[in-house]
Formats: C-alpha cells, sequence, structure tokens
C-alpha cells in the first residue's frame, strides 16, 4: 500500500517530457514485459488512438481524447504490481528508468485504467485498478478469475490534458518511431512487433500493405550538437565514420540492412540552404 502525495509527485515532473511521453513509457515497459516473458518473437504491442464524437470545422479529423495500450507481456503479476505501486522503484533501474514515468501518464492524461491478465501456477487471473490520485497509487483494484490464458495488459489512458498537434496515423507513427529509435538500433537486441491504429480503423497509407523484403534498406538520421565528447563515442565507441565534410558521421549496420547519419545542427541548415537556393534558382525566383 502506498502512501504518496501524487499530486506532488505530478507536479514535480517539470522538464524534458511531452504529452507522448506517458505513451513512450507505456511501450518501453510493454517490450520490457515481453522481453521478461521470453516471447520476443511473437510479441505484438498495440497502441490504439482514441478520438472524440466531434470533427473540427477546420480538419478532417476528430479531436484525440486519448490511447490505449495493450501487449503480450507478462502482465501486472505480483512483483510488477508492487513496482507499480512503489514510488521510485528500482525495479528497472538497470534498462535506465528513474523509477517514476508512470506519473506522466497523470500529467498529461485525466484518468488511467489497467486490465491485466497474468499467470499464478497453473491458473490465470485478471487483475483491475486505476490509478490513484490523491495518496494510493493503485486504487479500486480487483482480482479475479480470467477468462483467457493470454497474459498482457491493457491500458487506457483516457481525457487528454494536452492537445496534440498531430492528428493523422501516420504523422503520430513518425513521431513515436523518432523517440522508439533507440530501441530498435541496438546491435544486441530484438524488440517486438509494435503496431498503431484508429480506432475508426484508418491504416498506414491508405490501408496498403507495407512490403518489406528481406533486402528492403532503413535510413535512419539523428541531429545533434557535434560535441567532442559525442565524436569521441561514435568514433570510439560505436564505430561511425566521419562523413567527407566533418560535419556528420555515418554507419551502416548490416545486419538490420540500416544506414545511419549522425548530423550537426551547422550541416542540415547548410544543406538545407544549398537546396533552396538550387530550387529559387530553377525557378527564376533569385
Amino acid at each position: 500500500m502506498s502512501n504518496v502525495i501524487i499530486k506532488r509527485a505530478v507536479e514535480n515532473i517539470r522538464r524534458g517530457t511531452s504529452v507522448y511521453t506517458p505513451i513512450i513509457e507505456l511501450v518501453v515497459n510493454s517490450i520490457q514485459a515481453i522481453e521478461e516473458k521470453g516471447n520476443v518473437d511473437e510479441g505484438e504491442i498495440n497502441v490504439v488512438i482514441k478520438r472524440s464524437g466531434q470533427t473540427k470545422t477546420d480538419s478532417a479529423e476528430r479531436d484525440i481524447t486519448g490511447f490505449t495500450i495493450e501487449d503480450n507481456g507478462i502482465g501486472f503479476t505480483p512483483k510488477n504490481r508492487e513496482s507499480f505501486d512503489t514510488l521510485y522503484t528500482d525495479k528497472k533501474i538497470k534498462e535506465g528508468g528513474k523509477g517514476f514515468g508512470r506519473f506522466t501518464c497523470l500529467k498529461y492524461f485525466e484518468d488511467v485504467h489497467v486490465s491485466s491478465t497474468f499467470a499464478e501456477g497453473d491458473s490465470f487471473l485478471q487483475r483491475t485498478f486505476k490509478m490513484g490520485k490523491k495518496t494510493e497509487i493503485i486504487v479500486d483494484e480487483e482480482i479475479t478469475e480470467s477468462e483467457s490464458a493470454e497474459t498482457g495488459p491493457k491500458i487506457p489512458l483516457k481525457g487528454l490534458k494536452t492537445p496534440i498537434p498531430e492528428r493523422t496515423v501516420n504523422t503520430i507513427s513518425r513521431v513515436l518511431v523518432e523517440k522508439l529509435l533507440p530501441f530498435f538500433i541496438k546491435d544486441d537486441k530484438k524488440c517486438p512487433k509494435v503496431y498503431l491504429a484508429d480506432e475508426s480503423g484508418e491504416k498506414v497509407l491508405e490501408g496498403r500493405e507495407i512490403q518489406i523484403a528481406a533486402n528492403t534498406p532503413f535510413y535512419g538520421y539523428v541531429i545533434c550538437e557535434l560535441t567532442r565528447k559525442v565524436k569521441e563515442w561514435l568514433e570510439e565507441v560505436k564505430d561511425f565514420k566521419p562523413l567527407p565534410d566533418r560535419m556528420g558521421y555515418f554507419r551502416r549496420h548490416s545486419n538490420l540492412n540500416l544506414y545511419i547519419e549522425v548530423l550537426s545542427w551547422e550541416k542540415v541548415l547548410k544543406d538545407s540552404t544549398m537546396r533552396n537556393k538550387i530550387f529559387f534558382h530553377k525557378l527564376g525566383l533569385e
């Protein structure tokens, strides 16, 4: 049983977060839960966009009101439940977790509900609860026998507090991919499948299947300040090679068929200026 002033814990989260932070937090938790279960090859994470019933007059897309995150990981076992109910848990400190990420859910959403199936011996149980807003992290908890033998949680985030400027599945997926990219480019890490869908049934590329062959190339880009420490890390630790103009680095991950570039802000601005200059010249607008 926790005894935390939750409002203060949420208010203390002041910098370095956005409305996407709780979604990323839950997806990362899902990845770790699937790894804990040991079913990465069959692992699936589904992020579903929830919308209001009314459409904005200036847009065909309805307002986003929340998200639901599901996975087929190990679920809210007693150990995971205890970790969730502890303010600054050290359960995932080895993976870089700080122990308070779940409180970002209440920073950006009004309500957080959890419904999870987990195994206990030869039985399967269903744990449901809400995230409290006063002094108890877990409230209204119930445990019943589960009708399903498929473990994993379903977590609706309801009542979006901060509007999301991105409205379509395509634009939101790009934001999530950018933020989750570090989990997918590690040489020694295999990740489960992550799906993003709209409750209306909208699919990426107007419903057409994305054909990805074994030899399909992927390209990734990182833009940052190339400080001396970053350069040393790229060259000596990650084996990146400098670009000809020395304003960035590149590396090919052959096992992922991924080409990735790390670029300085100066290079991005320089290249953009050059492209626009040529474009305006072709149009005769110089």
